[in-house]
């Protein structure tokens, strides 16, 4: 699944539309995905029209708020089970998990 740069939430605070809703307007790649803006080199946005004066604090802002990504992978999206060492899941680790002294789950087997 792809992910929406401005109106899905990918970033803690929230959807860059909603957070930034004077940005979203002048930004040209409004229907762009995280991978599509994204590159090695950094953010490669594009406006409608040059920025005035009192736009550029908030494009500061918009660009702090972008600071906290790390980057996208390449690699597959995975599953990791929490509760096991090695990530995967079983059945066993599973029974384990939900049938302990000190959590007993009722109805599990």
């Amino acid at each position: 699944m792809k992910v929406s740069f401005c109106e899905d939430i990918w970033l803690e605070q929230g959807s860059l539309e909603t957070l930034f809703p004077d940005i979203y307007i002048l930004n040209q790649q409004q229907k762009d995905t995280v991978a599509e803006v994204w590159s090695n080199q950094g953010w490669n946005l594009s406006f409608r029209r040059p920025l005035n004066d009192w736009e550029i604090q908030r494009l500061v802002d918009f660009f702090g708020i972008l600071e906290q990504f790390k980057g996208t992978s390449t690699s597959q999206d995975g599953l990791f089970w929490n509760h096991n060492c090695n990530g995967n899941f079983s059945v066993k680790e599973a029974y384990k998990k939900f049938n302990s002294f000190t959590h007993q789950v009722t109805g599990w087997p």
